[in-house]
């Protein structure tokens, strides 16, 4: 037969009664999720005690006599400037079919179309290859574009 010395016994009590106790305080005190709220439309909130507001008839559209027609120039710079894009996150995988990136809240993958004219050529590990009509450039993983022209530029810079 195995004896436990007189001081360890009471150590063992003390240990068992603390057990006890901390494992009580944990099953009586369950946690309860709270309840989920449903979101209620706003407009079932308002009384509808007054009329809708009438609508302005939509304006015939000039005639094409009318509008001077613009120079070739203006219109070439306009396609040549690319509208700003946020890029907000960049997934790179040996396979290509599970690469994308995210353009202005929306995901997109290569050879897809965010806008016009611009096409997502490749998405590599830092950066991602784009074209916009028929100029290639480059972006860094992550970095937003501001906007504005394509320069050409070599492509070891």
């Amino acid at each position: 037969m195995v004896q436990v010395p007189y001081l360890t016994v009471p150590v063992y009590a003390v240990l068992l009664i603390a057990l006890g106790w901390f494992a009580g305080e944990q099953w009586r005190n369950t946690a309860v999720a709270p309840a989920l709220m449903v979101p209620v439309a706003h407009a079932a909130l308002v009384p509808m005690t007054h009329p809708a507001p009438k609508t302005r008839q939509p304006q015939p559209a000039p005639s094409p006599e009318k509008t001077p027609p613009q120079p070739q120039t203006e219109r070439i710079v306009e396609d040549d400037n690319l509208p700003a894009l946020r890029y907000s996150a960049h997934v790179y995988a040996s396979s290509a079919d599970k690469r994308s990136i995210v353009l202005n809240g929306q995901s997109w993958k290569e050879g897809e179309s965010p806008l016009p004219n611009l096409v997502i050529e490749q998405i590599q590990q830092d950066v991602t290859l784009f074209s916009f009509n028929g100029k290639t450039f480059t972006l860094a993983a992550l970095d937003d574009w501001p906007g504005g022209i394509i320069e050409e530029s070599p492509q070891g810079e």
